[in-house]
């Protein structure tokens, strides 16, 4: 896979989310740098819905569902898609009395789902390209 892997240029993803999995892709993807001639572009637009889970008394938010949608496709040479698909994540933290408590607990939910999301881009690249060996080819 490693080979295939090194033949795909991923693309810009827009905001924080996007460039900590564009960033945790090209590491696992690409770990000798990104291709010179690519023979793939991978393209990813992510959405990053929130919803409040629990409330106190006084109506103030104390537990939030976040999730991470990852909508990628993978095109070759010719600009045309070869495969398309999205992986998503989510989890739940806490809303805390202390700013800086709820702003590491928010970081530290997105790094986790980004990086369970970078996985599945992963394996789902990974099972693709290997759909496409041809019979009885074997395996590195």
């Amino acid at each position: 896979m490693a080979d295939a892997f090194a033949k795909i240029k991923i693309g810009y993803v827009q905001d924080r989310s996007g460039q900590v999995l564009r960033n945790d892709l090209v590491e696992t993807l690409n770990p000798g740098g990104e291709p010179s001639q690519p023979a793939y572009t991978l393209t990813i637009k992510i959405e990053e819905p929130q919803r409040n889970l629990a409330f106190q008394r006084n109506n103030s938010v104390s537990f939030v569902s976040y999730s991470v949608i990852a909508y990628w496709s993978l095109a070759d040479q010719n600009g045309s898609t070869v495969f398309s698909t999205y992986s998503s994540s989510s989890l739940q933290y806490a809303i805390s009395n202390s700013q800086y408590a709820t702003a590491v607990n928010a970081q530290d939910a997105r790094d986790r789902v980004v990086l369970d999301i970078s996985q599945d881009i992963r394996n789902q690249l990974a099972r693709y390209f290997l759909s496409q060996r041809p019979t009885g080819q074997a395996s590195k």
